[in-house]
């Protein structure tokens, strides 16, 4: 004969609640448990730098926690023993727990159903909210309540992993800061050896792991772009002002700077007529004497497309020297821009400078 529907519905409602108060004292268990550890754990950290103690004692609260409702929710008490828990707790005399196992073992007859019935008319009466209330175990209660109010009192004061992940904090956001400074000065730089580099003391700012070492950073940087410093780029630098100016007020041919005057008329030396030649070869000789006391390669170079357009020549002398005021151009341009960039360093420096005093007068105070 079948369970009667009275006493099945009585048993599902009473492994409920069993179920759950099981996975209430899985609870106090696992958070007794986690917050001892935790409570460890951020003790040592108040000891020693343990910059990860807060994180992974509340990771492991919180994993107790969904652990022990795993463990609860996943353990089904057997119908047996929620049979004999309803007639201990409701006082069944065993009714409940008779009719299950009679009815498990298909027994049949008289007293048989009268028993089954007899369990089923009382259980129709019958709820578990007078099961009473879930009481936890006193002594596993205290403890895990010991455990919890130990990590907070631990985990609130600020500690020296505190102090240390602010600093670090302090540290990157100073480091990024100056680091986007250097990288914007970058994108202004023409030239790529230097560009490179101010990219590169960026980069390699932005992972220092503290002061000291993006100071170091920083000193290599401006040792490696005063290094190449060209000490005749001022030199050129007045040389090739001279030639633009002469050559904007007499030029020797079509341009509006000294190089694109120099290449075109490159361009039509063959096909110039005596007169323009000798005024062109006399204006180029002038232009030479006049660079020589500034620059000796520019004033050679002047000299040879003088000689060369003199002489009659194809214009591969006056190309070369269309040539050297490019390249002179291009020294005076990289020496600018290292000058700009080691000028970017050395704010650097004193920022980073700064930061460290900032943070020397933190740790006396």
């Amino acid at each position: 004969m079948p369970l009667p529907d009275a006493v099945t519905r009585l048993i599902d409602a009473a492994s409920r609640r069993i179920r759950l108060e099981r996975t209430f004292d899985s609870v106090v268990v696992f958070v007794a448990i986690a917050g001892a550890l935790s409570a460890l754990l951020l003790g040592v950290a108040r000891i020693v730098v343990v910059v990860w103690a807060e994180p992974v004692a509340l990771g492991l609260l919180l994993l107790a926690i969904a652990g022990a409702f795993l463990v609860g929710l996943m353990r089904r008490p057997s119908r047996a023993a929620v049979a004999l828990a309803v007639d201990q707790r409701l006082g069944g005399a065993d009714r409940v727990a008779t009719a299950l196992d009679l009815v498990a073992r298909g027994q049949s007859g008289r007293l048989v159903e009268a028993q089954v019935k007899g369990a089923a008319t009382w259980a129709d009466r019958q709820t578990v909210r007078d099961f009473g209330h879930w009481k936890p175990h006193p002594r596993l209660l205290g403890l895990a309540a010991l455990t919890l109010v130990a990590s907070v009192v631990l985990a609130v004061p600020a500690s020296r992993a505190d102090a240390e992940l602010q600093r670090r904090q302090e540290v990157e956001q100073t480091v990024n800061t100056i680091a986007d400074e250097i990288d914007d000065v970058a994108d202004q730089i023409e030239t790529p050896e230097v560009r490179d580099r101010l990219k590169q003391a960026a980069a390699e700012l932005r992972e220092a792991p503290d002061l000291e070492r993006a100071m170091e950073t920083l000193a290599e940087a401006r040792q490696s772009l005063n290094e190449g410093t060209d000490d005749q780029a001022l030199a050129l630098k007045t040389a090739l002002a001279g030639l633009e100016d002469k050559l904007a007020q007499a030029p020797v041919g079509e341009g509006s700077t000294a190089e694109e005057q120099l290449r075109n008329l490159a361009e039509d030396a063959g096909s110039l007529s005596e007169a323009d030649r000798a005024a062109a070869a006399e204006r180029l000789q002038k232009l030479a004497d006049a660079t020589a006391g500034t620059s000796t390669e520019l004033a050679t170079a002047l000299k040879n497309a003088a000689n060369d357009v003199a002489s009659g020549g194809n214009g591969d002398a006056v190309a070369a020297a269309a040539d050297a005021v490019q390249a002179a151009g291009d020294r005076v341009q990289a020496q600018q821009d290292r000058a700009k960039a080691s000028s970017a360093v050395r704010d650097a420096q004193q920022a980073v400078s700064d930061a460290q005093q900032r943070q020397q007068g933190q740790g006396q105070g």
